[in-house]
């Protein structure tokens, strides 16, 4: 039955969550053993503790998912085998979400509720600023203010438009170098391009999130300090400067070839949407 299936993970998950906050409390992290740690080891008891911390979401969304499909909500009519679709109310995408590599997955798995909602009922309604960016960062604003106004939760949401648009201007320069994306394409290649992805994910997002998981200024700061602010160095700092260079300094596909990926790349698109 696929509401026990979803009640059973949803419990699963709280298992997790509260096992997790007795081994990595909050008060963790504004403790002299926390700050004595190297800051390889500081940022990773971070990154498990984001993973821990966010499970309580989990199993909210799949408790309360199950509980929708026992008593008829979550129906979504059928799929083209034929088969109950019982995905309405769904908030997150359990194998998407562990096994992501890249943070339009992170983003198309969590919170899907409410990111379908910002997407269509606010981003999509700001068409007349006539920027992308802009409408992008007027939604993760709104997002913000949603959640409270805590100065955390606004760098957290200016973060995650930093690591987006890190992440669109990777892709357009692996689409426009000529052999970057047949190489990542190699069997070979891609269980290191997965890692590399989800490490990257998993280690940014917990940065990020310690501004929300914390809540308060005077409990963030000393571990972001700790961290050398590494999330905005690298993704407002760093990656621009290489970005940069890399685009001035990489050859380019011929017009018709790139022109050619570009359309199969929209038609790749529309299929998975």
């Amino acid at each position: 039955m696929p509401s026990l299936g979803r009640f059973i993970g949803g419990c699963t998950y709280m298992v997790f969550n509260q096992w997790g906050a007795v081994w990595i409390p909050d008060t963790f992290f504004n403790s002299q053993e926390f700050f004595d740690m190297s800051f390889f080891w500081r940022w990773t008891w971070t990154m498990i503790w984001f993973r821990l911390t966010m499970y309580r979401y989990c199993a909210m969304w799949l408790i309360t998912e199950g509980a929708a499909i026992l008593n008829g909500l979550g129906y979504n009519g059928k799929d083209k085998e034929g088969n109950d679709r019982w995905d309405c109310v769904r908030d997150v995408h359990v194998w998407l979400w562990e096994t992501g590599s890249d943070f339009s997955s992170a983003v198309a798995s969590f919170n899907c509720g409410t990111n379908t909602f910002a997407k269509n009922h606010i981003f999509r309604r700001l068409r007349w600023l006539g920027s992308k960016a802009a409408a992008h960062l007027t939604t993760l604003g709104y997002l913000a203010i949603w959640h409270g106004y805590h100065l955390g939760y606004f760098l957290l949401f200016f973060f995650e438009f930093g690591c987006m648009v890190a992440q669109e201007q990777l892709y357009a320069l692996i689409d426009r170098t000529p052999g970057w994306a047949e190489f990542n394409a190699k069997p070979a290649v891609r269980p290191f391009i997965w890692l590399f992805g989800r490490l990257t994910v998993m280690y940014s997002m917990s940065f990020g999130f310690l501004c929300f998981g914390l809540v308060k200024t005077k409990f963030w700061i000393g571990p972001l300090k700790s961290l050398y602010f590494v999330g905005f160095v690298v993704y407002f700092v760093i990656w621009p400067i290489v970005h940069y260079i890399l685009k001035k300094t990489l050859p380019r596909k011929p017009k018709a070839a790139s022109t050619e990926q570009n359309s199969n790349s929209v038609v790749e698109n529309k299929k998975e949407l």
